[in-house]
């Protein structure tokens, strides 16, 4: 006898994500001074936290160098700068933890705020984090279309 939970295992469930990834159609991104590394996650920082980091990246993908300082205002709340370096650029962005109970992740908020004229894009990103694996996805609006959603799986 063939038992369900062996036919849709979790092989066979990560088996059809990895498909679902490889094969469905991403929408172009623009790229700023985060470039193509912008990758928004739906867990907020803490409360008082400051998260400062530099990045350096090849220059056809986006700035390549700047520095991101992220800061947890609220239980629920963050806002991100980033300070690009070549070209001057500064981008902000913010995220509202909508739901932050273990494991189930709501985010909304905007990135890719620019000093060069980008206008904010809105974002909604869910995720569904265990101790082991993090399951992601969401989508943002640039320049008035919805851009692809973005299904991202962690595992460690």
């Amino acid at each position: 006898m063939i038992i369900p939970s062996r036919i849709f295992g979790l092989g066979f469930r990560l088996w059809v994500i990895s498909w679902l990834y490889l094969t469905l159609p991403e929408a172009s991104a623009l790229a700023t001074t985060k470039g193509l590394n912008q990758i928004v996650t739906p867990d907020v920082q803490p409360q008082g936290d400051l998260s400062l980091s530099f990045q350096w990246q090849g220059h056809e993908i986006a700035n390549p160098y700047e520095f991101q300082a992220e800061l947890g205002i609220t239980k629920r709340f963050e806002i991100a700068i980033f300070q690009g370096l070549k070209p001057q650029e500064t981008i902000f962005g913010c995220e509202v933890g909508l739901v932050q109970k273990d494991p189930w992740l709501l985010t909304t908020g905007f990135v890719n705020w620019s000093t060069r004229g980008e206008a904010p894009q809105p974002l909604l990103e869910a995720g569904y984090y265990t101790e082991h694996h993090k399951l992601i996805a969401g989508g943002l609006i640039v320049h008035g279309r919805p851009e692809g959603a973005r299904l991202r799986l962690r595992l460690r």
